[in-house]
């Protein structure tokens, strides 16, 4: 008897996203696009903070910040890396710290995750990069992975986005880059190569794009925003089984929930399908 999968109609609607024109149309690539000032990340008022355990404060102020404990990794036996950090936000004074792995030496590839995985979606690639002879460089974006997680989803947008991390390539201070960008990844990641294209030698897209807008977003993109907002619970382990080619092992899927011990470490998994832009004066 076929195994009975809960998340097999959000990998129809995850199939019918990526192979619909609607979806082509609407993410075409383009290179015009300006780049933010990472002034613009400073401007956002919230209440009181509430600053406990398991939470920092960030931008001085107003964001409630949340930071995975590392032993909810532990039990990740497939991802050996060790972790580095950078602080991006406020100049190292209660800024946001985000993590990437740092393996190997040689020509720089950088790798960028989507939605709602982390930098554990390239741990079978990046040992082969590296034995390749080449430096891979897998950051974890805001709200993801080992990176900080602010706790509400109106701490997130586009612009922050791409903030943080052209602030945190500056840090890393790297050049000659050859990127590789999924999802999310490939949102964000094309617009730092807009911003500095001289940085980079090459880039490689997997399923992604900079949106335009022209065409109106398909069916399947709509639910897929609407379930990632509206659903009592977001299982991001079974999300990303329902997503793949291959039914992914309880361990597997288990590492990608890792980051996530529970629903309030999920604002920034929840909100990213609602950041796409979806009509042309979205900001």
């Amino acid at each position: 008897m076929p195994k009975f999968r809960p998340f097999a109609s959000l990998r129809s609607s995850v199939g019918r996203l990526t192979s619909s024109p609607g979806w082509n149309n609407a993410c075409l690539l383009s290179t015009s696009i300006a780049p933010i000032s990472s002034g613009s990340v400073r401007n956002s008022t919230r209440p009181e903070p509430f600053v406990g355990s398991g939470s920092v404060p960030s931008y001085g102020l107003t964001m409630h910040v949340l930071r995975t404990p590392d032993e909810a990794f532990s039990s990740i036996r497939d991802y050996p890396f060790s972790p580095h950090y950078l602080d991006v936000g406020s100049d190292g004074n209660d800024a946001l710290r985000i993590h990437y792995v740092d393996e190997g030496s040689g020509p720089v590839v950088i790798l960028m995750h989507g939605e709602p995985s982390w930098s554990y979606l390239y741990r079978n690639v990046i040992p082969i990069l590296v034995e390749a002879g080449f430096r891979v460089i897998a950051p974890d974006l805001i709200g993801f992975g080992k990176s900080d997680k602010p706790s509400e989803t109106a701490d997130y947008t586009y612009a922050r986005h791409v903030s943080w991390m052209q602030e945190w390539l500056d840090a890393v201070d790297v050049s000659d880059i050859t990127l590789f960008v999924q999802d999310w990844g490939g949102l964000i990641g094309l617009r730092l190569v807009a911003a500095d294209p001289d940085r980079f030698v090459a880039v490689v897209t997997a399923n992604t794009g900079l949106p335009t807008c022209d065409q109106q977003m398909s069916e399947a993109f709509l639910q897929w925003r609407d379930f990632s907002l509206k659903s009592p619970t977001f299982d991001v382990g079974r999300v990303i089984d329902g997503g793949t080619a291959s039914e992914l092992s309880r361990e597997t899927v288990a590492g990608y929930d890792a980051p996530f011990p529970d629903e309030t470490f999920k604002a920034g998994a929840r909100i990213f399908p609602a950041l796409v832009p979806a009509t042309p004066d979205d900001p």
